[in-house]
């Protein structure tokens, strides 16, 4: 994403609204909460399922008389490693957008939007309503519409489970529509319309190919026969009049192939049963969500945030086991790998984190080395190793900052694990990835320029959004993620008995921090400059966030290093926040332009609130409760999270969308990476949990926001240990209790109030310790404390004062 062409499509297209689909998208205020309703408007067949009722509470309406601009709508996606689509990004709200199959790679395009409509007679039905809603713990979309008692349904799915393994309709998109007639008179002469943007008709299916590829789809009905035709790429399927309380339901199978006739496929998905498919997938999907730790707290719409943000996440995992951003991009990125690697690990979700490891190294072998990117459909056992010590130094977007990642990938895995051996088998990749990158005057790295924040970085320092900043200027960014990377090679070095190895991981780490702190601290910000002129190694001489909160993110600084409070209190010093998140305000170079897009404020990155918050949280800042506490002024309507957001009201920063499935968002909508360092922040700021596996440890440093009187992570683990972690308010004070073990644990904890604390109690014994005070926190210290399954451990705060908070 640049910016230059956000605003050269703005010159371009005045001042008109973003079109989709031909017809300028509204919005709405988002839905309540839905019990399972005794409701005489439902269709029978939905009221007969209740099952389908058992909603998140994130979802998004649509009131056709009350618009809003289109970056309010929020995406919701279906998919199950192989077929994968997006809708409620645009309208019709179950519109099937960024198609992709038989699997999640991107070749020169995806399939072209879907879209279903219902006519009477010459005229489409116009809808004065439209929701989208997800069945809880799952995949499973739920889209309304209706209009004068007359309501069309479509229920939205990517078969998943035992029974449909192997299966055709593990290749299938699968839509239930149900229409329903609920008025009080006859509605006649109704008939359903699916199109595909590019499709074309054959044999009364629809039919797209994916020119210069083996690509194709099909898409039938289970309807009769006779009520079915298609022409000029329209499928259309007669519902005939319905009198008042009839419906009319059928189900669309929408099948891929890839080298073969997807016809054949969606033959013989056509013989399933599509709810028996229907009901195995919701199945598949809550047995999945129970696998992994729970958590839930007294705050039932954060646990399903949190639930959304693991949807996101799971639909955009391929079969093969890699995670990628299936919005516009595809692929397996090695910096979104880190949102997983964060976020996975606390939630004792190690076996899958390592898959995604797994994945990318018989990629990275595939391919003889290591990229930015590589696609996520490699098949096959895994290629031999290439002579990593030999490779050159890295260059283009391998040159620097996410070739880090991947070293500080297997450093989640190692402390969540406890497991050397798989760092052992894979070192040479990981030392290549560090000696290699291409280091200017010894000690300064590039930008490698595919960071997320690039845009936004240039629109807020009057950078000229088109040129590559990787010719311009050096990165600070690079430079953090290479010294915590060093950091861990010399410890991984020192565990594997490579002492030499070792000691040149701690001279580049020392060497690249001295240059770190030489030129990008500013004395007088007193705070880290996010970027070097090439030319003349002037730092840039204003802090932005998603640079400036790093060090302490990726583990350049630690939490008790003086510069990492100085660089925070800096930030909130020098940036103004909007409800709660401080940002980085347009450049004056740039707000006439924005305001044609109708906003002022700035862009951040979807990163930008986890780093935040992370940051407010491992310092004890007070700030936190509120940032977190806004958590719904942040995320989309629908529990999601998008590349871009619009500070003004936090929408998804939209300049282009693409109905043919060539760019399809710009800016991206629905994101994996941003996903896992949002919920993984959320949780370092509740539980403050630290996982160091190889010493048998954990770290607590739990936080209770206003309003939330309990939050528990039931069922997770370091190494081979599994335990619970509750935390809970006190009149006065905060309980910490660690159960539930199968083994050991040495437990190190920092609990902190909002009033001075009186005492300390381990296991109900007082424990001396001294009182700090932060920021008016006060907070206490204990390490060493023992955990096992016959003694279970608690650990209590109190004051003298009634902190109600």
């Amino acid at each position: 994403m640049t910016v230059l062409i956000v605003l050269i499509a703005l010159l371009f297209c005045g001042c008109q609204a973003v079109m989709l689909n031909g017809a300028e998208v509204p919005a709405t205020l988002r839905a309540p909460l839905l019990e399972r309703p005794a409701d005489p408007a439902l269709p029978p067949w939905l009221e007969q399922r209740p099952k389908l009722f058992e909603f998140s509470s994130w979802d998004q309406s649509y009131l056709r008389n009350d618009p809003y601009p289109a970056r309010l709508l929020g995406g919701m996606a279906v998919g199950n490693g192989q077929v994968f689509a997006l809708e409620g990004l645009s309208l019709p709200l179950d519109t099937l957008h960024n198609v992709a199959g038989p699997d999640y790679q991107l070749e020169s395009r995806f399939f072209s939007d879907i879209v279903l409509e219902l006519r009477r007679g010459l005229r489409r039905v116009h809808w004065e309503r439209q929701r989208i809603r997800r069945v809880a713990g799952t995949a499973v979309n739920v889209i309304d519409r209706s209009r004068d008692g007359l309501s069309l349904y479509s229920i939205d799915f990517a078969p998943r489970g035992a029974m449909i393994e192997g299966s055709a309709a593990q290749r299938c998109l699968v839509r239930l529509s149900v229409v329903h007639n609920n008025g009080p008179q006859a509605v006649d002469d109704l008939e359903l319309e699916l199109r595909s943007v590019l499709g074309s008709s054959s044999d009364e299916l629809i039919v797209e190919r994916i020119e210069g590829t083996g690509r194709n789809l099909a898409i039938g009905t289970n309807a009769h026969p006779l009520r079915c035709r298609s022409r000029d790429g329209v499928l259309r399927v007669r519902v005939g009049d319905l009198q008042p309380g009839e419906q009319f339901i059928c189900a669309f199978f929408i099948s891929f192939a890839d080298g073969s006739d997807a016809r054949t496929v969606l033959r013989q998905a056509l013989q399933s049963d599509p709810e028996a498919l229907l009901s195995a997938t919701i199945d598949d999907w809550r047995s999945w969500m129970a696998a992994g730790a729970q958590v839930r707290t007294s705050d039932q719409r954060f646990d399903e945030l949190l639930e959304a943000l693991l949807v996101a996440i799971r639909v955009q995992t391929a079969s093969s086991g890699a995670v990628c951003e299936m919005s516009r991009y595809s692929f397996t990125w090695l910096r979104d790998i880190m949102g997983p690697a964060l976020l996975y690990p606390l939630l004792g979700r190690i076996d899958e984190y390592r898959a995604m490891l797994d994945y990318y190294w018989l990629a990275a072998l595939d391919n003889g080395g290591t990229a930015n990117a590589l696609p996520i459909n490699v098949a096959g056992l895994p290629k031999a190793q290439p002579d990593w010590e030999s490779l050159p130094t890295g260059s283009g977007r391998e040159a620097a900052e996410s070739v880090s990642y991947a070293v500080l990938h297997y450093r989640e895995y190692v402390q969540a694990s406890g497991d050397w051996e798989l760092l052992r088998q894979r070192y040479g990749m990981l030392r290549h990835a560090l000696i290699h990158q291409d280091l200017r005057h010894g000690c300064l790295l590039p930008f490698s320029d595919d960071e997320t924040f690039r845009g936004s970085l240039a629109a807020a320092q009057g950078i000229w959004a088109g040129s590559g900043l990787r010719e311009t200027h050096l990165s600070a960014n690079s430079s953090f993620l290479f010294v915590a990377a060093a950091q861990f090679m010399e410890r991984a070095a020192l565990e594997l008995d490579l002492p030499e190895h070792a000691a040149q991981y701690r001279r580049l780490a020392d060497d690249v921090r001295q240059c770190t702190e030489r030129f990008y601290w500013l004395s007088d910000e007193r705070c880290y400059s996010p970027a070097l002129k090439i030319d003349s190694l002037q730092p840039l001489d204003e802090p932005f966030v998603d640079v400036t909160l790093k060090p302490l993110w990726c583990g350049y600084l630690d939490r008790d290093d003086p510069r990492a409070y100085t660089n925070l209190e800096s930030i909130i010093e020098l940036l103004p926040a909007h409800r709660g998140l401080v940002y980085s305000p347009l450049h004056p170079y740039y707000q006439a332009l924005a305001g044609l897009m109708g906003f002022h404020r700035g862009i951040c990155t979807g990163m930008s609130y986890g780093f935040y918050l992370d940051n407010l949280a491992q310092l004890d800042h007070p700030q936190a409760e509120a940032l977190f506490a806004g958590y719904s002024e942040f995320f989309h309507p629908t529990g999601t999270v998008s590349e871009y957001h619009v500070v003004d009201d936090f929408g998804r920063l939209v300049y282009r969308y693409d109905d043919q499935g060539v760019q399809t968002d710009q800016t991206a909508a629905y994101r994996s990476w941003e996903a896992g360092v949002d919920a993984a922040a959320m949780l370092r700021y509740l539980f403050g949990l630290e996982l160091d596996a190889p010493r048998g440890r954990i770290v607590v440093a739990p936080h209770l926001p206003a309003g939330m009187d309990f939050a528990r992570l039931e069922g997770t683990s370091c190494g081979a240990t599994r335990f619970d972690l509750a935390i809970e308010r006190l009149p006065q004070g905060l309980r910490v209790v660690i159960s539930g073990l199968d083994g050991p644990l040495s437990v190190d904890a920092r609990l902190s109030l909002a009033g001075p604390i009186d005492e300390l109690l381990v296991n109900g014994r007082p424990l001396l310790a001294p009182s700090v005070n932060k920021w008016d926190r006060w907070s206490m210290r204990t390490a060493g404390l023992s955990a096992g399954p016959d003694t279970p451990l608690t650990i209590e705060v109190r004051s003298h004062l009634d902190l109600n908070y």
